[in-house]
C-alpha cells in the first residue's frame, strides 16, 4: 500500500501550486488528486474555444443560490473541473505578457519551470 506525506485533494491553481512547493521538500512524498479529467483538449488549450467548457463535462455546473438582486435566477458559478481548475477553462488574454516576462526571467537563470502532474 502506498503512503504519503501530504495528499492534496483539487488540482486547480492552488492545489497544484501548494503540491509543487510540498514536492519540493527534500524527503516529502506528495499526492495530487483532481476529480475531473484531462485538460488536453482544444476547448482547454485553445484559448478561443473557452465558451464551450461552460456547462459541460468540464465544469463543476454549481449555482448560485436564486437571489432578489438578481431577479430571482440561479446564476451559474463556472470552475473548471480539469487541472487548473477555472483558469484552465476561462480566458486569460491578460496572462501573455506575464508569461512572456516569465520566461524571459527563467532563460535568465532565475527561475524553473516543472510540471507536477
Amino acid at each position: 500500500m502506498l503512503s504519503y506525506d501530504v495528499v492534496i485533494c483539487g488540482a486547480g491553481s492552488a492545489g497544484s501550486a501548494l503540491a509543487g512547493r510540498q514536492a519540493a521538500v527534500r524527503g516529502l512524498s506528495v499526492l495530487l488528486i483532481e476529480a475531473g479529467g484531462s485538460d488536453e483538449v482544444p476547448q482547454v488549450m485553445t484559448p478561443e474555444q473557452w465558451f464551450l467548457n461552460l456547462d459541460s463535462e468540464r465544469d463543476w455546473r454549481f449555482r448560485a443560490e436564486p437571489g432578489a438582486g438578481v431577479a430571482g435566477r440561479a446564476l451559474p458559478l463556472t470552475m473548471g473541473k480539469v487541472p487548473g481548475g477555472g483558469c484552465a477553462t476561462r480566458p486569460w488574454p491578460d496572462l501573455a505578457p506575464l508569461t512572456a516576462r516569465h520566461n524571459r526571467s527563467v532563460s535568465r537563470g532565475r527561475g524553473a519551470v516543472a510540471n507536477i502532474l
